[in-house]
């Protein structure tokens, strides 16, 4: 295992070039003790080979990642370990709650410090002002180091880089954590520099890109000159810039930590000039284009239409709708819903700002036709609410089928309560049976028959197929909320 001093500081902590990131844990692990112990026990074999470094928050992992950490640290008594903690506004507001909070990480973690503690996920310079108001999040955090609870005071950012720069000339933190991967690092370059300049400790997130660069893998083939695989790859390139002291990584198998432990057992021959080979130019993130007149959010729609660049330039082109459903995928995970069609007014402003002189009207363009061709759009929603309230206009009772969060959102929308007042609640799962829902108790498909239904709306996007299978000869009018060439409105992210 490589090790960085950190920040660069001859008495900084010498910490592992690879992180531990804990919001990967398999979900089946976390059910009950005994998978618990087994991620406690992975904890404990990234400790013997030689990670030291852990970056947790307290809503990671449903909630169980600082206990499985406190667990794995107890096995391993013998090793120096840091701990990267974290508070922020979406969990706490006040300089009260940050230091409960803290107590309860301490007693999780089963630790006396934490070393590293970030003020988390800071999306704008906006937010930077809200957390260091008087009595507010900052203030805890400064008692909670005047207190011994922890060893320094960090920021975790995904602001721009302008914003990022500001908020470190300030001069208030130890360390910072940026999304900084193969895919976008050269906006961080200047960030890397100001951070070394000021001994600030770096530790990178998003090392993978969300899984892009896996995906994507035959155009990061070139970051370095070994036979390794792309994740290893990748791992190894953001530690060879000196400034990065942390790559993190969330792994959630043995294998997962032997194969990433590879990337940073040796110092391979990196490309440090390396550019990315695509069809098209990609949007850096950069948000120079903002603010949009409109107030479309141009840099995260940018991100979606990077990804139909990259399938195109990785020679694998899907069909339209696989296509589409991978953009909008990224469209949702980075916070945009529902775009509607056409809303660009072509005022071009943004292409006038942009660092690229990207054509970003027509890209928006093309993401608004692709949005209206596959029922992304809030137009498209509607027409399709519409269209069933036509199709079941002479049905008696209707089974909504099933009954969970996506088929609430669903509801929400077409809020038609006359139309719901038809309606009976059902799932297949016998752990939703008697539940409330909506006024009324979740039911078991036996009961389709006794409660008189004879329409059946399938509400999710996933379960049209194994629904209209379950139900095939029963003679009930079914109906999918969702069309063939639909995808999927709601889901963030993919496999959801």
């Amino acid at each position: 295992m490589q090790y960085s001093r950190w920040g660069g500081r001859e008495d900084g902590p010498l910490v592992s070039k690879l992180g531990f990131g804990t919001t990967r844990f398999r979900a089946e692990d976390l059910q009950d003790e005994r998978g618990i112990g087994r991620c406690a026990e992975l904890v404990g074999l990234a400790i013997e080979k030689g990670i030291n470094y852990f970056d947790v928050a307290p809503t990671y992992a449903y909630g169980q990642a600082e206990k499985i950490l406190g667990l794995g640290f107890s096995g391993s008594p013998r090793k120096k370990v840091y701990v990267s903690g974290k508070t922020g506004l979406m969990i706490d507001r006040t300089s009260e709650d940050v230091l409960r909070r803290i107590d309860q990480s301490l007693a999780a973690l089963k630790i006396d410090q934490i070393d590293f503690y970030h003020i988390w996920s800071v999306m704008n310079y906006a937010e930077y002002q809200e957390i260091r108001k008087q009595g507010g999040v900052f203030d805890g955090v400064e008692k909670a180091k005047e207190r011994g609870m922890i060893k320094r005071i960090c920021i975790s950012l995904h602001c721009t880089p302008e914003d990022t720069l500001k908020i470190i000339g300030d001069g208030l933190f130890e360390g910072i954590t940026i999304s900084m991967n193969a895919l976008n690092y050269e906006k961080w370059l200047p960030i890397l520099k100001e951070a070394r300049d000021r001994h600030m400790g770096v530790a990178t997130m998003n090392s993978l890109a969300g899984g892009v660069i896996p995906q994507y893998h035959k155009l990061f083939e070139t970051i370095d000159r070994t036979d390794d695989s792309v994740p290893i790859k990748a791992l190894r390139f953001l530690a060879s810039f000196p400034e990065v002291d942390v790559a993190l990584s969330g792994m959630m198998t043995a294998e997962q930590i032997e194969e990433n432990c590879r990337a940073f057992d040796t110092e391979a021959a990196v490309n440090k000039n390396f550019r990315l080979e695509t069809k098209e130019t990609l949007c850096s993130g950069c948000n120079y284009c903002a603010p949009c007149t409109v107030g479309i959010p141009i840099s995260s729609c940018m991100q979606g239409y990077n990804h139909k660049i990259l399938v195109e330039s990785a020679g694998e082109v899907p069909e339209s709708r696989d296509l589409a459903n991978e953009v909008f995928i990224r469209l949702r995970a980075n916070g945009v819903s529902f775009p509607e069609t056409n809303a660009c007014i072509g005022c071009r402003r943004c292409e006038r700002r942009c660092t690229q002189k990207l054509d970003i009207t027509g890209r928006l363009k093309w993401l608004a036709d692709m949005a209206d061709a596959h029922g992304y759009t809030l137009g498209a929603m509607h027409r399709r609410f519409e269209e069933l309230e036509r199709e079941c206009a002479d049905a008696r009772r209707i089974a909504i089928w099933p009954a969970c969060d996506y088929a609430t959102r669903a509801l929400d929308l077409w809020a038609n309560p006359e139309f719901e007042k038809k309606c009976e609640f059902f799932n297949s799962s016998p752990a939703m049976w008697g539940k409330e829902y909506r006024g009324k108790k979740i039911r078991k498909p036996s009961e389709l028959e006794s409660l008189g239904i004879d329409t059946v709306i399938i509400m999710h996007y996933r379960l049209q197929k194994e629904i209209r299978e379950e139900l095939l000869g029963s003679g009930y009018r079914i109906f999918g909320l969702h069309k063939e060439e639909d995808i999927d409105w709601f889901n963030r992210a993919a496999g959801k």
